[in-house]
């Protein structure tokens, strides 16, 4: 996605945005590496592949960059309200405070998300905004409503183990996207976060 974002046309993505978009991905690697690793030292496997990979791979590839991004954006909502699920719920102290650095990062790029999208409705042509808004909003919350089911199914024994059931778990989603769409945006007009 990276690639795609240096080399888009996008009028939404100015240059120091394209390099957050880079550092963003690269963040997300690091995330990665470091479930990994949590993982591996409670002598759990690391699941490379899940059922659902595919159709939100094809989610993200099938369409353009804005749907893309929306795709992700729908994903770090519940990727946030998980890691905030394991941070106040799982009783290791190294979990939950690996499960938060990696909850605030997701918070930190659902702002940038917000701020990007903000954006691309602003440089629309005021007649197309409200149906841009329309369609990019239908199709997050689709994709929102995929990944819910997707985390619920995938990990219904941890969710059972911390006493949180699926449509518990899908309220938590909804009240942290509210949440975190209020908030007070620390980016700046270039797309870069600002230092507080």
């Amino acid at each position: 996605m990276a690639k795609e974002a240096a080399c888009s046309l996008d009028p939404a993505l100015n240059h120091s945005m394209k390099e957050s978009v880079r550092l963003y991905v690269r963040e997300e690697g690091r995330h990665a590496r470091e479930l990994s690793k949590l993982l591996s030292a409670m002598g759990e496997p690391v699941i490379r592949k899940h059922r659902f990979d595919r159709w939100f791979r094809w989610s993200r590839r099938f369409f353009g960059l804005r749907p893309k991004m929306a795709v992700i954006a729908a994903a770090e909502v519940v990727g946030s309200t998980f890691y905030w699920v394991v941070a106040t719920r799982v009783p290791c102290s190294h979990v939950a405070e690996v499960a938060r650095a990696i909850g605030g990062d997701e918070d930190r790029h659902l702002e940038f998300q917000r701020y990007y999208f903000k954006r691309v409705l602003l440089m629309a042509a005021p007649i197309v905004r409200p149906m841009l808004a329309l369609v990019l909003g239908t199709w997050f919350l689709v994709v929102l409503l995929g990944a819910i089911a997707s985390v619920s199914i995938g990990h219904r024994k941890l969710f059972l183990a911390l006493d949180v059931r699926p449509l518990q778990f899908a309220f938590l989603c909804v009240q942290r996207l509210r949440r975190l769409s209020t908030r007070p945006a620390s980016i700046d007009s270039t797309g870069a976060e600002l230092v507080t």
